[in-house]
């Protein structure tokens, strides 16, 4: 059997690159993920931007709102099989 592997792309609106890192489970590629990065560490720095100056974060936070309730529910499985399991 032939397996062929797509590579996962970069969901930053208008961007076509190839996905290398997460930010908050969102598939990003190594540009985004370093502007995002900086543009974070400026936000939690003393003298810092405002949340409504993160340009690059606020591009994907739809999708990190629409992701993360998903794993939510989904670890809340995981974590209650294995509670079962202990009193079994």
């Amino acid at each position: 059997m032939i397996k062929i592997t797509v590579p996962l792309r970069c969901r930053y609106p208008g961007c076509k690159a190839n996905a290398s890192k997460t930010w908050a489970l969102v598939n990003i590629c190594e540009e985004h993920h370093e502007a995002i990065y900086w543009e974070t560490a400026k936000y939690y720095a003393e003298s810092g931007i405002t949340y409504k100056e993160r340009e690059h974060y606020l591009k994907i936070t739809h999708m990190i709102k629409a992701i993360t309730p998903y794993y939510a529910r989904k670890a809340k499985k995981v974590s209650g099989n294995q509670s079962e399991s202990k009193d079994s």
